[in-house]
């Protein structure tokens, strides 16, 4: 039986947020690290993990952000160390129907046969949008296109990473997630270097999972744009430009369609979301970081 350990990676999260992760996960898998990048001052995480007494959650308390790829590298060390075959990112927003973790392992060992597969997923259907299913990114020509099967699985560009199952042999041979990123684009990125050394990444769309992004969604005239604090728009503008000019084992069209995400997103945050003037100034400052490859944490 394959030993699947779940990274569930925290940040200031609510009791009932926590419940509802464990409680979806903790009779699906064999372990459930816990890496905390929390900055209150509650001890939430902690609190909560031993009142909720649960001898799977193995915690690791980082006292500060230290970012999410830096926060699922040393829950991903923790699982390989510990001789896991298999791990399931997830983050505190994501709630897992029963038999998820058996499905999707089930799906992947049909896909597999002679295939070098790096991570497959669930469709998502996202709250702020209703609980529309969100569909899969696949490469057409110099771009990428969103694809919405209702049924099967699928080789697909990139996942998010919240469901996502991953076998230990790819995260030896791709490596871990580039932590200068900080947040945004970490997990996409991830599964474009996979592409890059011949990996396939697969869509399920028979498995869908309730997801959460940001805090609201503004309809626009293409579709819908997800709401974050306005330093998020650093972060998703400054690591696009610097993947799209420095991302070197990335795809060429990948790193156009970055560039292209970039100049769309500073035009839409600066434009159609509040407080429009500080996404301007957030989206700018990413522009100009990203060019010149300051990286991290925002200062």
């Amino acid at each position: 039986m394959e030993k699947i350990d779940a990274i569930l990676v925290t940040y200031n999260p609510t009791p009932k947020k926590l419940r509802v992760v464990l409680a979806s996960l903790k009779d699906q898998v064999r372990n459930i690290v816990i890496v905390d990048n929390s900055t209150d001052d509650k001890n939430t995480v902690k609190v909560f993990i031993e009142a909720f007494g649960c001898d799977k959650a193995f915690p690791i308390y980082l006292d500060r952000n230290l970012g999410v790829a830096k926060a699922q590298n040393l829950g991903i060390t923790r699982s390989l160390e510990n001789g896991a075959d298999f791990v399931l990112l997830t983050d505190q927003d994501t709630r897992y129907p029963k038999d998820y973790v058996r499905d999707l392992l089930s799906a992947f060992n049909e896909q597999k046969g002679g295939r070098k597969i790096a991570a497959i997923g669930p469709d998502f259907a996202e709250k702020n949008r209703g609980y529309r299913r969100q569909g899969f990114f696949v490469a057409s020509g110099v771009l990428m296109r969103r694809i919405h099967p209702l049924s099967g699985c699928h080789k697909v560009s990139s996942l998010i990473s919240s469901g996502s199952i991953i076998p230990a042999k790819a995260l030896v041979d791709i490596g871990l997630m580039r932590e200068n990123l900080f947040v945004d684009w970490v997990d996409l990125d991830w599964c474009w270097r996979a592409g890059k050394l011949g990996y396939d990444v697969i869509g399920c769309s028979d498995i869908v999972i309730r997801h959460t992004l940001g805090s609201g969604a503004k309809k626009l005239f293409y579709g819908y744009a997800s709401i974050h604090k306005p330093v998020r728009n650093y972060y998703v503008v400054r690591n696009a430009i610097f993947l799209s000019f420095y991302g070197t084992n990335l795809s060429r069209t990948v790193r156009i369609h970055l560039f292209l995400m970039a100049l769309r997103y500073m035009i839409l945050f600066s434009l159609f979301i509040y407080p429009r003037h500080l996404r301007v100034i957030y989206s700018v400052r990413g522009f100009l970081d990203g060019i010149l490859q300051r990286m991290g944490d925002y200062h």
